[in-house]
């Protein structure tokens, strides 16, 4: 069977195979999952949303939080997987438990926290509805006012009941 296999002809074929599944891993399908978001950090719903959260930081003396990439990116598959999974709980039946799931992304982390939230729809929900609601919840507070945290990343998902599916990570690399 390896009698035709050509080193120099297979090895440019599964780079370009590797480099489409990565690309098609990271990139929103909104027919997959009723997806809201297509381009990640541009909405400005999520803007406000991390802005109200670093308002309620530096109004306590914490600094900022800054915007992360790949934790948006992680925040939207987690959203992404509570929806097409149907479930709503910190821990992912793909995924596993946030530490998990950075572990399985090769990502390092000194500190790590997740908030998740589930709204009625855009039209009921505001970025002030949703950053009070975590406020008054005792652990979700807790996350966004935690010293140790530096960095951010939010995104939604609309699930097939028009619900929309937060996630709010938090980290210090």
């Amino acid at each position: 069977m390896l009698k035709n296999f050509n080193v120099k002809k297979s090895v440019p074929i599964c780079l370009g195979l590797v480099i489409l599944l990565t690309f098609t891993f990271f990139t929103v399908s909104p027919y997959a999952t009723n997806a809201r978001i297509i381009t990640i950090k541009s909405d400005a719903f999520i803007k406000e949303v991390i802005r109200l959260t670093n308002v309620e930081r530096t109004n306590r003396g914490l600094a900022p939080l800054v915007e992360n990439e790949s934790l948006f990116k992680l925040a939207f598959l987690k959203s992404q997987d509570m929806a097409v999974n149907k479930y709503f709980e910190h821990k992912s039946p793909v995924y596993g438990y946030p530490k998990e799931m950075m572990q399985r992304f090769n990502i390092k982390y000194d500190w790590l926290g997740e908030n998740i939230g589930k709204t009625n729809s855009m039209t009921n929900t505001t970025p002030e509805r949703l950053v009070k609601a975590w406020m008054e919840s005792s652990t979700h507070r807790d996350n966004i006012l935690n010293p140790n945290f530096t960095i951010v990343g939010v995104a939604y998902v609309k699930n097939s009941d028009g619900k929309l599916l937060w996630t709010q990570l938090f980290m210090k690399p």
